[in-house]
């Protein structure tokens, strides 16, 4: 589970825009889920803001690596990544 909220008093600037090097704030969040189709409905259904939506990362022997960003209130990339069976 990841939590997402707004800070508003000070409101500030989106971190990963225009970044300097000692910039305070996270660059980028990633979690991982079980199941990236039903984490991208989810997030659909939510409403959230997808900068790229679920597709396969690295297609394996056995398995596909698959990913998917999302913004949370602030403007930071949040990554999900899910080691899912091979599709058939």
């Amino acid at each position: 589970m990841l939590e997402l909220y707004e800070c508003m008093k000070p409101r500030g600037r989106s971190i990963p825009l225009n970044t300097y090097w000692g910039d305070f704030g996270y660059l980028e969040i990633s979690i991982e889920a079980d199941d990236i189709h039903e984490m991208g409905s989810y997030c659909k259904k939510e409403g959230l803001d997808f900068l790229h939506h679920p597709c396969v990362a690295f297609d394996l022997a056995d398995k596909e690596l698959w990913f998917m960003y999302i913004l949370d209130p602030d403007g930071i990339p949040v990554e999900t990544v899910a080691e899912m069976p091979k599709s058939k």
